[in-house]
Protein backbone atom coordinates (compact mmCIF):
# COMPACT_ATOMS: atom_id res chain seq x y z
CA UNK A 1 0.00 0.00 0.00
CA UNK A 2 0.77 3.67 -0.70
CA UNK A 3 0.37 6.45 1.47
CA UNK A 4 -1.28 9.33 -0.56
CA UNK A 5 -0.60 13.05 -0.07
CA UNK A 6 -2.41 14.82 2.15
CA UNK A 7 -3.22 17.33 -0.33
CA UNK A 8 -5.72 14.19 -2.39
CA UNK A 9 -6.67 12.78 1.06
CA UNK A 10 -8.51 16.76 1.31
CA UNK A 11 -9.22 16.75 -1.93
CA UNK A 12 -10.89 13.39 -1.68
CA UNK A 13 -12.62 13.93 1.16
CA UNK A 14 -13.21 17.97 1.99
CA UNK A 15 -17.06 16.82 0.72
CA UNK A 16 -18.07 13.63 1.58
CA UNK A 17 -17.06 12.10 4.72
CA UNK A 18 -19.13 10.92 7.67
CA UNK A 19 -17.65 13.66 10.19
CA UNK A 20 -19.08 16.49 8.37
CA UNK A 21 -21.74 18.79 10.11
CA UNK A 22 -23.14 21.13 8.01
CA UNK A 23 -25.56 24.06 9.92
CA UNK A 24 -28.19 25.38 8.44
CA UNK A 25 -30.08 28.82 9.09
CA UNK A 26 -34.25 29.32 8.75
CA UNK A 27 -34.42 29.21 5.38
CA UNK A 28 -32.72 25.41 4.84
CA UNK A 29 -30.06 27.09 3.02
CA UNK A 30 -26.23 26.67 4.21
CA UNK A 31 -25.32 29.17 6.41
CA UNK A 32 -21.72 29.19 5.66
CA UNK A 33 -20.63 27.21 8.85
CA UNK A 34 -19.33 23.60 8.66
CA UNK A 35 -18.06 21.64 11.73
CA UNK A 36 -16.48 18.08 11.83
CA UNK A 37 -16.55 15.35 14.17
CA UNK A 38 -13.11 13.92 13.71
CA UNK A 39 -11.61 12.40 16.88
CA UNK A 40 -8.54 13.93 15.18
CA UNK A 41 -9.62 17.41 15.04
CA UNK A 42 -8.50 20.20 18.32
CA UNK A 43 -10.86 22.78 17.02
CA UNK A 44 -13.90 21.04 14.92
CA UNK A 45 -13.92 23.24 12.32
CA UNK A 46 -13.57 21.76 8.92
CA UNK A 47 -10.44 22.89 7.26
CA UNK A 48 -7.77 21.38 6.17
CA UNK A 49 -5.11 22.83 8.29
CA UNK A 50 -7.50 20.90 11.23
CA UNK A 51 -8.13 17.70 9.47
CA UNK A 52 -7.52 15.08 11.38
CA UNK A 53 -8.07 12.88 7.99
CA UNK A 54 -5.32 14.79 5.71
CA UNK A 55 -2.83 15.58 7.77
CA UNK A 56 0.13 13.20 8.47
CA UNK A 57 0.20 14.40 12.33
CA UNK A 58 -3.00 14.64 13.91
CA UNK A 59 -3.82 15.97 17.37
CA UNK A 60 -7.54 16.20 19.61
CA UNK A 61 -8.40 16.55 22.56
CA UNK A 62 -11.71 15.06 24.48
CA UNK A 63 -13.09 14.79 27.84
CA UNK A 64 -13.87 10.82 29.02
CA UNK A 65 -15.53 9.41 32.00
CA UNK A 66 -12.83 7.02 33.40
CA UNK A 67 -14.00 3.74 34.73
CA UNK A 68 -12.87 0.18 35.35
CA UNK A 69 -14.78 -1.36 32.24
CA UNK A 70 -15.68 0.47 29.48
CA UNK A 71 -19.23 -0.90 29.92
CA UNK A 72 -20.28 0.61 32.92
CA UNK A 73 -19.35 4.17 31.55
CA UNK A 74 -22.61 5.16 30.68
CA UNK A 75 -23.86 3.95 34.03
CA UNK A 76 -22.10 5.15 36.76
CA UNK A 77 -22.02 8.86 37.50
CA UNK A 78 -19.37 8.81 40.52
CA UNK A 79 -16.83 8.05 37.58
CA UNK A 80 -14.74 10.98 37.16
CA UNK A 81 -13.83 13.12 34.03
CA UNK A 82 -10.39 12.69 32.56
CA UNK A 83 -9.00 14.21 29.04
CA UNK A 84 -7.42 12.12 26.96
CA UNK A 85 -5.24 13.26 24.14
CA UNK A 86 -5.55 11.49 20.77
CA UNK A 87 -2.38 11.45 18.58
CA UNK A 88 -2.11 9.88 14.96
CA UNK A 89 0.96 9.72 13.59
CA UNK A 90 2.75 10.44 10.18
CA UNK A 91 4.34 6.36 10.17
CA UNK A 92 0.75 4.88 9.95
CA UNK A 93 -1.04 7.08 7.34
CA UNK A 94 -2.01 3.23 5.43
CA UNK A 95 -3.52 2.02 8.62
CA UNK A 96 -5.89 4.67 10.41
CA UNK A 97 -6.95 2.68 13.42
CA UNK A 98 -4.00 1.85 14.16
CA UNK A 99 -2.19 4.78 14.26
CA UNK A 100 -4.27 6.37 16.74
CA UNK A 101 -3.19 6.67 20.26
CA UNK A 102 -4.66 7.55 23.67
CA UNK A 103 -3.36 9.15 26.59
CA UNK A 104 -4.88 9.79 29.51
CA UNK A 105 -4.02 13.24 31.37
CA UNK A 106 -5.13 13.78 35.23
CA UNK A 107 -4.03 17.00 35.80
CA UNK A 108 -5.20 20.45 36.85
CA UNK A 109 -6.18 23.17 33.81
CA UNK A 110 -3.19 24.76 33.75
CA UNK A 111 -0.64 21.65 33.59
CA UNK A 112 -3.15 20.22 31.48
CA UNK A 113 -2.97 23.42 29.02
CA UNK A 114 0.95 23.15 29.50
CA UNK A 115 1.18 19.54 28.88
CA UNK A 116 -1.30 19.52 25.62
CA UNK A 117 1.24 22.79 24.73
CA UNK A 118 4.18 21.17 25.03
CA UNK A 119 3.08 17.50 23.29
CA UNK A 120 1.41 19.51 20.15
CA UNK A 121 4.12 21.65 19.93
CA UNK A 122 6.71 19.49 19.07
CA UNK A 123 5.07 18.05 15.79
CA UNK A 124 2.57 20.90 14.80
CA UNK A 125 3.54 24.41 16.41
CA UNK A 126 0.59 26.00 14.49
CA UNK A 127 -1.73 24.30 16.67
CA UNK A 128 -0.29 24.75 20.10
CA UNK A 129 -2.68 27.42 21.36
CA UNK A 130 -5.56 25.50 19.68
CA UNK A 131 -4.23 22.71 22.06
CA UNK A 132 -3.97 24.65 25.02
CA UNK A 133 -7.34 26.59 24.88
CA UNK A 134 -9.22 23.54 24.09
CA UNK A 135 -7.65 21.98 27.11
CA UNK A 136 -7.78 24.44 29.57
CA UNK A 137 -12.12 24.60 27.75
CA UNK A 138 -12.14 20.90 28.36
CA UNK A 139 -10.52 21.15 32.42
CA UNK A 140 -13.16 23.87 33.45
CA UNK A 141 -15.70 21.82 31.77
CA UNK A 142 -14.94 18.94 33.90
CA UNK A 143 -13.95 20.63 37.30
CA UNK A 144 -16.58 19.76 39.76
CA UNK A 145 -18.62 22.76 41.63
CA UNK A 146 -17.48 23.01 45.22
CA UNK A 147 -20.90 22.46 47.52
CA UNK A 148 -21.35 24.92 49.89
Amino acid sequence: PVAMSADLIWMLTKRHNAFLISKRDNCNKRSGLVLTSEPCNITSVHSFKYSGLANETAFGIDAVRETADAADANEDPSSKPVSVCFTRKAKSQVKPCKGVSKQSWKKGARALAKSAQAQVGKARPDLAKAAMAKATHIAKAIRVAKRG
